[in-house]
């Protein structure tokens, strides 16, 4: 199945589609609610003039220091948490 975007000639599948959409609504489900504010991950690490860590070992590091750490759906190098900045720039 196929389906041809108004503003294209170009026909896409429809799974790939829903592939799609069904990983943002993963994305979207697991992301942290309660938290406004994200932390992109290469600004940081550009104003610590260090390079960037894998995002895995950033997540894991707050977790296991006892927060909640969630990526953000608009960024792919983003994060969204609530362990206070202290912590977040001490990881």
């Amino acid at each position: 199945l196929y389906y041809t975007p108004s503003n294209t000639s170009t026909k896409t599948p429809i799974l790939a589609t829903h592939k799609n959409l069904h990983g943002l609504l993963t994305i979207l489900s697991e992301e942290l609610p309660d938290q406004p504010l994200y932390y992109t991950l290469p600004d940081l690490c550009h104003t610590l003039g260090c390079t960037m860590p894998p995002m895995d070992k950033i997540r894991c590091a707050l977790t296991n220091a006892g927060y909640r750490v969630s990526i953000y759906h608009k960024e792919a190098d983003a994060i969204k948490t609530d362990a206070p900045n202290e912590v977040l720039w001490d990881v």
